[in-house]
């Protein structure tokens, strides 16, 4: 829900959808990396910041794959 009302250029309110996505499942890395690529459109941050959000969520993938 989150994604689509993104792309429907309403920032604010996928920002409170995937907050309640969130509290309802804390272990999902893909709602709280959005979350926060959101979270950081809304404060102006450029793309910069994106490289950084998918490199991490590719490294802790990588880490939970070797366990």
């Amino acid at each position: 829900m989150g994604i689509a009302l993104y792309d429907q250029g309403k920032l604010e309110d996928a920002i409170a959808e995937l907050e309640i996505a969130v509290h309802l499942d804390l272990s999902n890395t893909v709602i709280r990396n959005n979350l926060e690529i959101y979270r950081n459109k809304k404060k102006g941050f450029g793309g910069v910041y994106l490289v950084r959000i998918a490199l991490s969520s590719a490294t802790s993938s990588l880490a939970e794959m070797s366990v």
